[in-house]
């Protein structure tokens, strides 16, 4: 029973303590409480004073901390306010601009197109139809070459021997007919 009352007595002179400190510090009494242990309650206490005049400084540097709190609390609100949105915004006027484009305006540049889709399709097929025919007229005089060229090697090979043939075909760098 004793020691419950000296615990009661103990415990009614601490939170006396802890007010003083709180009045001091401006910190909230059970926060100073669940923290502080008795020597560190003690401590704070022979320097009150000093604690005391260093609260202007902390008050007012919670003020300043509060008040660049509620500038960014207003910037992110702005900045996530979408009638604000400069993305937005921009892409509104860009939808505007588009549509004040006249539709008569807008079948002409899309007529433009289309023709000049058309002219490079035609410009392509004819290209291919004169490769064809190049090709083609190569194709013919390769052949008359050829042949030409048999009968060059027939001629030689009859009147001069393959020996002679061999020499003319070295000398020139003729392809081998044979082949």
């Amino acid at each position: 029973m004793a020691k419950s009352k000296k615990d009661k007595s103990y415990q009614e002179h601490r939170k006396k303590l802890i007010r003083q400190i709180s009045n001091a510090t401006g910190v909230a009494g059970y926060a100073l409480d669940k923290k502080l242990s008795d020597e560190e309650v003690s401590t704070l206490l022979l320097n009150l004073e000093a604690i005391h005049l260093l609260k202007k400084s902390v008050n007012y540097n919670r003020y300043c901390q509060a008040q660049k709190t509620r500038k960014a609390n207003e910037r992110l609100k702005q900045f996530l306010d979408i009638k604000e949105s400069e993305i937005l915004n921009t892409g509104k006027k860009i939808f505007e601009t588009l549509g004040w484009i006249p539709k008569k305006e807008h079948d002409k540049v899309i007529a433009d197109v289309k023709d000049g889709y058309s002219e490079i399709e035609e410009t392509f097929v004819e290209t291919i139809d004169k490769s064809q025919e190049i090709i083609e007229q190569l194709q013919v005089r390769i052949d008359r070459l050829r042949y030409q060229q048999s009968s060059l090697r027939d001629y030689v090979k009859f009147n001069y021997g393959d020996r002679a043939w061999k020499e003319i075909q070295n000398r020139f760098n003729l392809e081998n007919l044979d082949d």
